[in-house]
C-alpha cells in the first residue's frame, strides 16, 4: 500500500478555514479522506492504479465552495521501479 501527498494553494477568501479532500479509484465511488486547515495532506493506504481527487474549501460555518478535481492520476507505490544508479 502507498501514501499520496497532495498540496494546493490556499483560497484567497479570508472566510475559508478548512479544506475537504475526497478520493476514488477512477470511475468508482468518492471516499472522504480528510478535513484539514493545512494546504497539503498525506493520504494513506492507497493501492496501485488510477485515482481521482477532489477538494473544496469550507468556511467557519461549514459552507462549501465548488469542488476542484484532479482526475486519472497513476499511483505506482511500491511497484514503481527504483531510481537509476548514479556516480558509477
Amino acid at each position: 500500500r502507498s501514501a499520496v501527498t497532495i498540496s494546493y494553494q490556499a483560497s484567497p477568501d479570508p472566510r475559508v478555514q478548512y479544506y475537504e479532500i475526497h478520493s476514488r479509484p477512477t470511475g468508482g465511488n468518492w471516499n472522504p479522506e480528510e478535513v484539514t486547515a493545512s494546504i497539503s495532506a498525506d493520504l494513506l493506504d492507497f493501492g496501485n492504479g488510477a485515482f481521482d481527487f477532489r477538494i473544496r474549501a469550507l468556511d467557519g460555518l461549514g459552507k462549501p465552495s465548488e469542488w476542484v478535481y484532479l482526475n486519472n492520476q497513476s499511483i505506482l507505490g511500491l511497484f514503481a521501479p527504483p531510481g537509476d544508479v548514479q556516480n558509477f
